[in-house]
This record gives structure tokens, sequence and C-alpha cells, in this order.
């Protein structure tokens, strides 16, 4: 974590919230004041004084109450300026800041979690800032401006007043260090909830072609029945809590009443300042129930601010600024150890690739290959050890040096929702449309493109959902060649293509990475066998390194793989022989 402060607000919105405060307190004392006016009517009704002597009581008062209703609006006004204000500047923030951190750092968080944070959380502050804190104001201050106006006029209220706030303070500070672990427990609960049905709404398609719906939407009921019982149980806690403080509001106005009888009786005080003790004594007790209310929506809104700084808290990497040739050179990996959430996945590993050769990653799936292309790439860094390209360690290489020396095609191909043409350009903004068009045909998809409604032009859906695997595929094939970056890691990049297609595929990607560095990740040996070297991963450890011919002479290990794709490509159904 950063150990410098990150403010939630900035200067200029907490200037907002400041002014916001004050203007608040303008229309609370608007509206306190025409009270005293009232009862000095009804005292002049009682007298039965001419309504010459009424009237300016009546102006007063309807231009108290106008003044109140500005004030009320201009409040409003700035409050959801404010909170407008600050929606846009955190999501802005948190999209700079993200951008400034490393890849390693963002592969630590799930983008379910941070695109929760950037919408859900962020919301939720604009809800608090917006409507939440207008009321949370206007009930802090009225109290207090009830205390100091009794105060002018008979002291024993105001005492009365003031002496349930610190009661209901230490009441509330007692329960809430029982309660606050439990709405911490409620706001990760409700996460999970959240994040369960994100995943079941966006898994829905699988679901339903392996037949597993049932299944899942009785589990995810479940989920939510539990979820439910769960909090109805918690909501349950806060019940004598309440109870205890409307209680303690309830005994304010009663000893109210009892002690404005009696000094009413005794002639002490006149009659209008009783009515106003009691007319205040209600308004107090709302308001002070008011202010219990929202401390639910200030926990929550704490909630989701420790949230949005857990992200902005996170350093983002520095680098000195150096030019960085985009020339290639070797990459070496030495002694490297890479452990993700306490799970060794990369243990002292040690190989070199030349520049302007093919090396190959094999192994079986979970060995640790993509995470030695995601060390190559940027995406991850080296727990121990030291990755480097042309004789730089990754971990001294700003992100845009590493994003130019190297091309990174993986197996599950993203694709922006926006057009065909706009997600090859990605490749290269400054490429031409004939470099496009010809990236296209390398990649064997611009027949296909063509062959669309609107050609280049058309949209593909939210992450390319209007397209194949094997289409999303090659247009990021496409973009990678385009690209045209002297290192290319191909991370089973062909293994939604067909056969026919595969073919094409793979004569294209050997004519784009001619003189270039490349490092194939694969279980599909039969495509890799001419590679100049090829590196054998087991359980995060290399056991083996060579050429295809050197190791299946001495690698037992390489040896089952070779005989086991054998038989998965040559399978046959025998027909039973009749007795």
């Amino acid at each position: 974590m950063m150990t410098n402060k990150v403010a939630l607000l900035s200067a200029r919105d907490m200037r907002r919230s400041i002014l916001a405060g004050f203007i608040n307190a303008a229309s609370v004392v608007c509206g306190i004041i025409p009270f005293f006016y009232i009862v000095t009517m009804l005292d002049l009704l009682a007298q039965k004084q001419p309504l010459a002597a009424i009237l300016p009581q009546c102006g007063i008062i309807a231009l108290l109450l106008v003044a109140k209703a500005v004030f009320y609006g201009l409040g409003l006004a700035v409050t959801h300026r404010l909170a407008f204000s600050t929606l846009a500047d955190i999501r802005g923030r948190l999209i700079d800041h993200m951008e400034r951190l490393s890849l390693a750092g963002m592969e630590k968080r799930k983008s379910g979690e941070l695109a929760h944070i950037v919408n859900h959380e962020v919301e939720q502050v604009e809800l608090f800032l917006a409507h939440a804190l207008p009321e949370l104001l206007i009930a802090s201050i009225i109290p207090v401006a009830i205390i100091g106006f009794m105060y002018t006029v008979f002291q024993p209220f105001a005492f009365i007043y003031a002496v349930q706030i610190p009661l209901l303070v230490l009441y509330t500070m007692w329960y809430m260090k029982d309660y606050a672990p439990k709405f911490d427990e409620y706001y990760q609960r409700t996460s999970r909830m959240s994040s369960d049905l994100m995943e079941y709404i966006a898994g829905i398609r699988v679901i339903k072609v392996c037949n597993t719906g049932k299944g899942k939407t009785r589990q995810l009921l479940e989920q939510m029945r539990d979820y439910i019982v769960w909090v109805k149980r918690v909501t349950r806690l806060i019940i004598l809590p309440r109870f205890v403080q409307s209680f303690i509001i309830a005994c304010g106005m009663f000893l109210i009443a009892v002690v404005g009888t009696e000094y009413l009786l005794d002639n002490v005080i006149q009659f209008k300042t009783f009515v106003i003790g009691i007319i205040f004594a209600g308004f107090f007790g709302e308001s002070l129930s008011k202010l219990l209310v929202y401390t639910f929506r200030v926990m929550k809104f704490n909630a989701s601010r420790k949230a949005i700084l857990s992200v902005l808290t996170i350093p983002p990497r520095t680098w000195q600024e150096t030019e960085v040739p985009v020339t290639g050179g070797d990459i070496q990996f030495s002694a490297v150890s890479f452990t993700y959430e306490d799970k060794s996945v990369l243990e002292n590993i040690s190989f070199t690739v030349r520049k302007n050769t093919m090396a190959a990653l094999v192994g079986i799936s979970g060995s640790g290959k993509t995470t030695i292309g995601k060390l190559i790439n940027g995406f991850l860094l080296p727990d121990a050890g030291t990755v480097t390209i042309n004789g730089i360690a990754t971990t001294a290489l700003p992100e845009a040096a590493i994003a130019r020396l190297v091309s990174y095609v993986q197996q599950d191909a993203f694709l922006f929702n926006t057009s065909v043409y706009e997600n090859i350009l990605i490749g290269n903004p400054d490429a031409t449309e004939k470099e496009v068009y010809k990236a296209a045909r390398q990649a064997q998809i611009h027949n296909f493109i063509q062959s669309l409604p609107d050609g280049y032009n058309t949209q593909v859906g939210e992450g390319g959902s209007r397209l194949s695997g094997g289409e999303r595929q090659r247009i990021a094939l496409a973009r990678m060649i385009l690209k045209d970056a002297p290192i290319i890691i191909l991370d089973e990049a062909t293994s939604s293509l067909d056969s026919q297609n595969e073919q094409a595929v793979e004569e294209a990607i050997a004519a784009a990475g001619a003189g270039k560095t490349r490092i194939v990740i694969t279980h599909r040996l039969d495509t890799v066998s001419h590679a100049d070297k090829i590196i054998v991963v087991d359980k995060g450890c290399i056991i083996d390194q060579g050429l295809h011919g050197e190791l299946l002479t001495r690698c037992r290990h390489y040896n089952q793989m070779v005989a086991a794709r054998y038989a998965a490509d040559h399978w046959t159904v025998r027909e039973k022989q009749p007795c």
C-alpha cells in the first residue's frame, strides 16, 4: 500500500461539501425561527390585537419560509453537483490509476471485482452525497440549532434536549462494537452474492449448452435463500438497539412535557414558551431518529470508500525514463520462481531463447507454460530470479517498452465492442487501411470479413460475441501481425481453428514471424516439432529442453506426451468381431 494518504474527495469537492453544510444550516435556521413568530401571533390573537399588529409577523414568517425553501433548493443543487462531480472524478481517477498500474498488479485483482468497484461502489458514493448527505446535514444541524435557540429562551428545556445526545452517542458506540463486524460481513456476503449472480448471468449459455441449468439455478437459489436468512437474522439484532434509542428520545419528550407543565403551573414560563418547547421536542426527536438511521448509510458509504481506496492506494510501478530500442534480443530466465496465492507455480527455472528463433513451451495443463509467457510479457513479475530481454530485466523496462517489444495472442481472444476494422487497428493505430487489409489476409480472415453485412465496419458485439471463437482468434492474429513486434508469444493461438484454417494460419504466422523471436505455448506437439528449441515444463519445473529428435531419445516425459498425442490423433472405432 502507498504510505501517503489518498483522499476520496478532491479539494474542490471538499469546498463544495462545506458550502452545502452552510447552506443547509441556513435552511434549518430559517425553518426554526418562524415558530417563535407563530407563537407570538397566537399570543397577539389571544390578546385580541388588531390585524395591523399581526400582519408583520405573517410577513416575516412568509419571508423566512421562502428563504428556507431557497436555501434548501440551493443545498440540494450543491450536493447533487458535488455528487455528480465526485462520480466523474472518482471514476476518472480509478481509470487513470489503473492505467498506471503494472499488469502484474492488475493480474492479482479479478476483473469482475474491479468492474464492481468502478460501477457499483462509485454509484454508492454518488447516492450518499446526492441524497443521504443533505438529509444527514439537516438532521445534524437541527438538534444543535434547537439547543442553541432554547438556551436563549428557557435553559432547562435546552438541558433536557442536550442530555439526550451523549446518552444516544454512548449507547450507539456500545452496540456498534458488536454490530460493525456484522455489517462488514454483510458487505462481504452482499458482494459475493452480486458476484455469483453476475457469474450465473455471464455463463448462462454454457449452463444451457451443458444442460446443467437446473442444478446451477438450484444452487444459486439456495445461496440466495441462505443470504436472505442471514440478513433477516442480522436485522433482528438491531431491533433492541432501535427500541432503546427510541425510548431515550421518547423519555426526552416526556420530560419536556412534565417539566414544562410544572413550570407553566408555577408561572415560571409563559404558555408560548411551553408550546415552543413541546413543538421543538418533536423536531428534536425526529432529527435524532434520522441521524440514527443515517448511521447505517454512513457505514455503507465507508465500505464503498474503502473499496475504492483499495484500488487507488495500490502503488503504481515507476521506471526511469529511458528510451528502449525496439530491437528485441535474447530472452533469458535465470533461476525464476513465481508464487500465486501461496501456491508455487514456477520454481527455479532457467532457459534462454535466442533472438529470431522459435521456441516451444510444451506440457500438460497447469504445468506453468502460460505463466512463463506472462512473465515475458510483463503481465507478471517474478518473485525470485530475473527475466531479461536483450540483457534488460523486465522489472526495469517500462510497460510501454515491453508493449513495443512483444505481441501476445492468448487462447481466449478478446475483442472490443466496436468494428472489426477498429479491433485490428488496435495493433497499430497509425497503420493505413491497406496495411489493415494485408494483416487480415495473412490471418486468413479477410474474405470472411468482406462477407459480413457491413464488411470491416461490422460491429463485433461485447467481447466479440457476434463472432465464433475461431473468427475472434483470427482477428486477434491480424491485430498481432499489424503490430509487427520483434517478439511474438502465441498461447494456444490456433486452438479455436478447424484443421483446414489452422494450417493456413500456421503458414501465415510463420511468414509474419520470419526474422522475429517466436514463443509458442501449445499442447499440440505436431505443430512445434520443427522448433529451434522445445522446453518441456511439468509442475512448474523445466525437466528438459532441446530439439524434437533429442528429446525423443532422452526425455521420457516428452515421449509420453508424443505417444498420447499420436493416440489421440489416430484413434478408431473397432467393430466387434463375430464369434
